[in-house]
């Protein structure tokens, strides 16, 4: 009987975390907004980047990325129903999510994973800091993994050099965000980094919401326990 109490806890324990997965910092300027995620039930599948474009003049303050914005819809979903292509959130059916942003740019084009694949990893592509002499930007453009192998680019700016992929544990897919934005100071970055959340497909259809966040390190320990009961 105490096996099995033990046992219970470490499963409800599980059952209300989330794995963090982070853009490596190449710059680490400004604040961080608030972690948001999708409504309960719902995964993310595309996203759309709102970046200020390169205006080539030695005297302007280029900002590259300033958004990130996250799409979500439930699993079972079809995306080819009206109300879905209309993307009107009076139908309940799909969500945009985003955290902390810069107040340039415009809105970019909208990527989509295929019909019934969800994102499960990105990549951000970010520039280093060149000194004071010269106009840093941070953060340019990213790509989105879809659990498909699918790997989107966006169309954001050039600049940068692409930092990995970083993708959930398995069986986990993305579903929330938080982004580090810098909105105050001589040369502006704007978005410098950003976190994702990535929940089990079970946890998020149940409607379950997450009580704590943890590194990926920790996590996967649980996940295991996990695993092992119900296999």
């Amino acid at each position: 009987m105490l096996w099995k109490l033990v046992v219970g806890f470490c499963i409800a324990s599980a059952i209300a975390e989330v794995v963090l997965i982070a853009s490596p910092r190449i710059t680490d300027f400004g604040e961080w907004g608030q972690y948001e995620e999708c409504p309960p039930g719902m995964f993310v599948y595309g996203f759309q980047m709102k970046v200020e474009p390169f205006q080539g003049q030695a005297w302007y303050d280029d900002t590259a990325l300033n958004a990130i914005y996250l799409l979500c819809v439930p699993p079972a979903y079809r995306r080819d129903t009206y109300e879905f292509l209309s993307q009107d959130p009076s139908t309940r059916a799909f969500a945009k999510i985003s955290s902390l942003e810069g107040d340039r740019g415009y809105f970019r084009a909208v990527w989509e994973c295929p019909h019934g694949f969800f994102a499960k990893g990105f990549e951000l592509k970010s520039a280093k800091a060149r000194g004071w002499a010269y106009d840093d930007t941070a953060a340019n453009n990213m790509k989105l993994l879809c659990t498909n192998g699918l790997l989107m680019e966006g169309d954001g700016e050039k600049d940068g050099n692409w930092t990995g992929l970083q993708t959930c544990p398995r069986t986990l897919l993305v579903c929330g965000i938080q982004t580090q934005v810098e909105l105050a100071a001589t040369d502006l970055t704007m978005l410098n980094n950003f976190t994702h959340g990535c929940y089990r497909v079970k946890q998020r259809q149940l409607g379950m919401l997450p009580a704590k966040c943890y590194t990926n390190k920790l996590i996967k320990y649980h996940v295991y326990i996990i695993s092992f009961v119900e296999f």
